[in-house]
């Protein structure tokens, strides 16, 4: 085989590579570019809120998801600084995976030091993520008008979600003057495997966590 033929099935070869890894992974079936998740207000103490709302014709493309994965974090009053450093390695990572792939601990990332975990979910559906609340109930033909999830507090390790129950599975040694920082983000997943769309990580607010009384 001349230098000219070889060249030229190097070349073929990579393009066909490159077209079964892309047709293997790339999550682009699904934008939901109109679908916009932010931090909702509440006046009660120790509720923190997420607001879902926005129409989008993909939405009618999904028949698993879609689905809010709630994060936390810990640290102290001067933490509320640096709340904003978990955004970039969040977008970072679900660029890279086309699933939230956590740890036994349920570690998501680690940003200034700082260990982001997912929140676990009672009693989640078998084949959905324990992490997410899911939306799909929720879809009305292509928009979700206003979905509002409360999130409470009920002690250090427990949370109410709209009447499930998600938990904290590590708590620092000492919670003396320690907050509960909380995140949320967006998803639409398609199947089991991959994740074709996930929002930036939105801040939502931080709880105070009660110590051990004697």
């Amino acid at each position: 085989m001349n230098n000219k033929r070889r060249h030229t099935l190097c070349i073929l070869i990579l393009i066909m590579t490159s077209l079964f890894l892309s047709s293997c992974g790339e999550p682009s079936l699904c934008t939901l570019s109109g679908i916009d998740i932010t931090k909702y207000t509440v006046q009660e103490d120790k509720k923190i809120a997420v607001k879902i709302n926005g129409s989008d014709t993909d939405l009618s493309k999904l028949s698993n998801g879609p689905g809010v994965i709630f994060c936390y974090c810990f640290g102290d009053a001067t933490f509320e600084g640096q709340v904003s450093d978990a955004v970039t390695p969040f977008a970072n990572l679900v660029k890279t995976k086309l699933i939230i792939d956590y740890d036994h601990n349920s570690k998501i990332l680690t940003f200034d030091d700082t260990d982001l975990f997912a929140f676990e979910r009672q009693n989640s559906k078998i084949g959905s993520p324990a992490y997410c609340y899911n939306l799909y109930g929720d879809i009305s033909g292509t928009s979700i008008n206003n979905k509002i999830l409360n999130l409470a507090y009920e002690d250090n390790r427990q949370f109410d979600l709209n009447g499930d129950k998600f938990y904290t599975k590590e708590l620092p040694d000492d919670v003396t003057g320690q907050y509960i920082y909380i995140y949320a983000a967006f998803s639409a997943e398609e199947g089991s495997f991959s994740n074709n769309y996930w929002s930036k990580l939105v801040y939502l607010g931080r709880v105070g966590m009660v110590g051990p009384t004697t």
